[in-house]
């Protein structure tokens, strides 16, 4: 390789890396998000939940917020209905001016109601606390908007995607 392409392929190096390392981060303090998608194959709950989330950033690294999901399904001649309120706070780190690799925690209140009856059905006993750990990532299209991608363990979703604004 001559010189001249070994001298144009550190500088291309080292702009890409310093425009890297100088580019604004995805999730920052006093950044506000919100997240609405759809989750899947919960830990308790078997329908299919649709949710939202506001989160503040109050750190370049912490974030805290609420969450609210709410979903429906039919078993043994029952439906049931489900509203989740929660409370989450999260760790990003990674982050990049389009990436945001997250974990996090979730406490919240589940409203569960049922009508229908089976008379081969067990006596229904609900608790009324629900709890999670969970992990994401978003990818931000553009500076406002992305999409996300999040695993839980978690009594509402096992898998939850959807779309992402920055406020």
């Amino acid at each position: 390789m001559s010189i001249m392409k070994k001298k144009f392929l550190i500088v291309a190096v080292l702009m890409t890396l310093s425009s890297a390392l100088f580019a604004q981060n995805s999730f920052q303090n006093k950044s506000n998000d919100i997240n609405a998608g759809v989750g899947f194959g919960g830990l308790v709950w078997k329908g299919v939940s649709y949710g939202a989330t506001y989160e503040r950033g109050v750190s370049n690294v912490i974030g805290v917020g609420v969450h609210f999901a709410y979903s429906q399904y039919s078993k043994g001649g029952y439906n049931y209905t489900a509203a989740l309120f929660g409370l989450k706070g999260a760790y990003h780190f990674w982050t990049t001016n389009k990436l945001d690799p997250y974990a996090g925690a979730e406490l919240g209140y589940i409203s569960i109601t049922h009508t229908g009856h089976s008379e081969t059905s067990a006596a229904h006993s609900y608790t009324p606390v629900g709890v999670g750990i969970y992990g994401g990532v978003r990818y931000f299209l553009t500076p406002q908007f992305g999409l996300y991608g999040e695993l839980h363990v978690s009594t509402f979703s096992v898998v939850g995607v959807g779309v992402c604004v920055k406020l």
